[in-house]
């Protein structure tokens, strides 16, 4: 039995492999080194694809007006804000964020505004005609327009960005969104 035990070095007297100083491993992901943020590529590698394709069905996109969206001003843009602002504006952006209409297809709750008790989809959320949101939307606008002119925001920019909102906040069912007046004059 000792000789069978003696065969084999003990269990503890085994060493674990230290890595030599000048070794290394090198992560590459199509061709290029990752040297940091590896949990962000595995997400983005992950996810993106089907993130992609979400969009283009949902905004009923073609593959090449994707392309042309400057992802990494998108990311910019939206980035700095806290985790929960940063997902409202995301689900804003794409048109999937939370209302009644929604509650009513997964859950079968009622489907009505909380304020006209018209159905609550997301153009709704923008266009309700009752007092309370009409009045919380004048309020975040001049909120907005303050924040621009601390900012010093360009005059075409903000005159660009109030059309929209107005725009967007006036709409009826049957109306179709049109371009902003300085469409092509970026460059005043």
């Amino acid at each position: 039995m000792a000789g069978h035990f003696n065969i084999g070095p003990h269990p503890a007297w085994a060493c674990q492999a230290i890595p030599h100083p000048d070794s290394a491993v090198e992560l590459l992901q199509q061709g290029h080194i990752i040297t940091s943020h590896i949990l962000q590529m595995v997400i983005e590698v992950r996810h993106t694809a089907n993130t992609r394709k979400m969009i283009i069905k949902r905004a009923k996109w073609l593959d090449t007006i994707i392309g042309k969206i400057d992802w990494d001003s998108h990311e910019a843009a939206v980035k700095h804000n806290k985790t929960l602002q940063y997902l409202s504006l995301c689900k804003i952006i794409h048109a999937n964020y939370h209302t009644c209409s929604r509650d009513n297809k997964f859950y079968g709750l009622p489907h009505g505004c909380p304020f006209c008790d018209e159905k609550e989809t997301f153009n709704h959320v923008f266009t309700c005609p009752s007092d309370h949101p009409s009045a919380f939307r004048a309020m975040a606008k001049d909120t907005l327009k303050e924040a621009l002119s601390k900012l010093n925001t360009p005059k075409v920019l903000t005159t660009v960005l109030l059309h929209g909102i107005q725009q967007r906040t006036s709409l009826s069912p049957e109306s179709k969104l049109t371009h902003a007046p300085t469409r092509g004059l970026m460059s005043t």
